[in-house]
């Protein structure tokens, strides 16, 4: 294993956590929440920009990344926040809207994606564009250099539930790994999770995907 030193835990941060909830049907009446209430949907009306159209909205606050953001259609909902309690707070002030319009008290699905965006740092993986082809034993030892821009990999967690994970080097940082995961579970009508029981299924994710993708990475340094 390259990563050296002793046997503590890689360091590692959760950069962002959101949802992707599909619709078990396309909604026929969109909401119109006021723009107001959109514009201080993440506590910034003055950094908050809308762009609402024929095929839903978006809600986006412009800031350093990660930017979070709100998208509605009548196909599907997206949100992201840098933490489980605030992508479960935006959540349920958007599912409020969708079963006003709906005239409904429950909101059922076909899927749900939850997406986590993490980074490993270690300062033995410099560049970890590098150590990435030489982990994975990706590198040809004859080059000067082999580097990974991305590394794509499918773990079954079980069988309605696959993990996808993407792999990069970190952009900002030599040091580090980026990774993006898509925790999928297929609902088949089952109701859209929200408040504690959302923050409890994004909080388990995050612990899982941590672990596994750790391990792969070489778990401990």
């Amino acid at each position: 294993m390259e990563v050296p030193g002793a046997s503590e835990p890689l360091k590692h941060n959760c950069l962002s956590c959101g949802i992707v909830a599909v619709w078990a049907s396309s909604m026929r009446e969109m909401p119109a929440p006021p723009s107001q209430f959109l514009k201080e949907l993440f506590g910034d009306p003055h950094t908050t920009t809308l762009l609402i159209g024929p095929d839903g909205l978006t809600v986006k606050r412009l800031m350093k990344p990660p930017q979070p953001f709100a998208s509605l259609g009548p196909a599907r909902l997206e949100v992201l926040t840098a933490a489980p309690e605030e992508t479960a707070r935006v959540v349920g002030a958007l599912a409020a809207e969708v079963r006003k319009a709906a005239n409904q008290k429950e909101i059922l699905l076909s899927g749900l994606g939850l997406n986590v965006e993490h980074e490993w740092i270690e300062p033995g993986w410099k560049p970890s564009s590098e150590w990435l082809a030489r982990h994975f034993a990706l590198s040809d030892r004859g080059a000067n250099a082999t580097e990974v821009q991305s590394i794509h990999i499918r773990i079954v967690l079980d069988e309605q539930r696959p993990l996808f994970v993407n792999l990069q080097p970190r952009a900002e940082n030599p040091e580090g790994v980026w990774a993006a995961t898509n925790d999928h579970r297929e609902l088949m009508a089952k109701p859209l999770p929200e408040g504690e029981d959302l923050v409890r299924m994004l909080t388990e994710s995050i612990r899982l995907t941590e672990e596994r993708i750790g391990a792969i990475l070489g778990g401990q340094r």
